[in-house]
């Protein structure tokens, strides 16, 4: 009999991000990369007459910035804790503390998506898109019909000489967001409006340039910044799931449940939230699912099985292995648990074990921070 064996460990501390309905929540004094953030608002089109030659298409003022090749990026895009060469985000204050303050300690949203671009070229004036792939803000790769027909001048900065821009659209996937110095609680937004943009710099006359604009906007709700609550373990952290028959799985299975247990309080009363922070990537299309890393890597064809979580006080069937179930809990979001009272309470949660496809024989790994946030 071959059989699988799997471990997850919990290390339960009192970290990092939930995204709640109505806005992204993140404990205090939080420092370095927080989480991604999938904004209502995933894309955003322009619309240019493309009239005349000179195209640039950036962030803000592109006519000045990009297309005459000065610094003025530097007031808008910043670099991040652990960011490389060329990766830059939008700058978010928080609202409820000093300029001085914001200085110090401030988040950045790193724009992770596709920039498409629909021109003419001044050799032939037929159509030749460019479409732009970003990663934490940086040009990562592109395909083009002509070569550098776009330069890429500076961070979110593309500029075209000899082309006429007719349309243009960002689709953002996700923000990365990062913390700089230890954040405060607090509500965190862009300081003032930030715009996607593109313009016709060149133009007849001495006529403005033909600008199109629309802002950055997080939809449902700016960042806010909570409390984090204590959280101390009330039973093992260390999971180990019994072994399981090594085989294909048809369809989402639930193979095993392990409760953990643990102690909260929190330094006022208030609303609570558990968030839960994955250490392995998560199920392809899901949010609620996180895969385990094998001992020995996965052939072709060959899967992972992966953890859901869920609230141990309520009844899960096997749906909760199904991709986004309703019974699981979202990483990277959190789950009301309703109004703390002050005091100590008692908390626990479900690790379920679930496989779908052809699980090899292996030895399995993962692990979750658990944080509770008091609002």
């Amino acid at each position: 009999m071959k059989t699988i064996t799997i471990k997850i460990s919990l290390f339960v501390l009192s970290l990092f991000f939930p995204l709640l309905t109505k806005a992204l929540v993140i404990p205090d004094n939080g420092t370095g990369y927080i989480g991604e953030l999938t904004p209502p608002q995933s894309y955003m089109s322009l619309r240019s007459s493309g009239n005349y030659y000179g195209a640039a298409v950036g962030v803000n003022n592109v006519v000045d910035y990009c297309s005459k090749n000065s610094a003025q990026w530097q007031n808008f895009l910043f670099p991040f804790p652990g960011s490389q060469e060329g990766e830059y985000g939008l700058k978010l204050y928080n609202k409820n503390v000093s300029e001085e303050e914001n200085r110090e300690n401030y988040l950045v949203a790193a724009i992770n998506g596709i920039v498409s671009i629909d021109a003419l070229y001044y050799q032939n004036g037929l159509p030749s898109p460019t479409r732009i792939t970003l990663r934490r803000g940086k040009e990562i790769s592109r395909t083009e019909e002509y070569s550098n027909q776009f330069v890429y001048r500076h961070p979110m900065c593309w500029y075209g000489n000899l082309s006429r821009v007719s349309n243009t659209s960002l689709r953002i996937s996700s923000y990365s967001i990062y913390a700089v110095g230890h954040v405060k609680p607090g509500i965190y937004d862009f300081v003032a409006p930030i715009y996607f943009t593109t313009a016709q710099t060149a133009t007849s006359g001495g006529a403005n340039p033909d600008l199109s604009s629309v802002p950055f906007s997080f939809g449902n709700g700016p960042i806010h910044v909570l409390k984090t609550c204590n959280v101390s373990p009330a039973s093992s952290t260390n999971i180990q799931f019994a072994a399981q028959l090594a085989q294909n799985f048809k369809s989402a299975k639930l193979l095993e449940q392990s409760v953990a247990s643990m102690l909260v309080s929190c330094p006022h009363s208030g609303n609570m939230y558990v968030t839960l922070k994955p250490y392995n990537e998560l199920v392809n299309a899901s949010k609620t699912g996180m895969t385990m890393s094998p001992n020995i890597p996965l052939k072709d064809k060959e899967v992972a099985p992966y953890i859901t979580v869920s609230d141990a006080a309520k009844k899960i069937t096997n749906a909760v292995c199904n991709n986004n179930s309703a019974e699981a809990l979202e990483f990277y979001a959190g789950q009301s648990l309703g109004k703390y009272n002050g005091g100590t309470v008692y908390k626990s949660l479900s690790f379920n074990l679930c496989a779908n496809g052809n699980i090899p024989t292996n030895t399995y790994k993962g692990s979750i921070d658990v944080s509770f946030l008091i609002e």
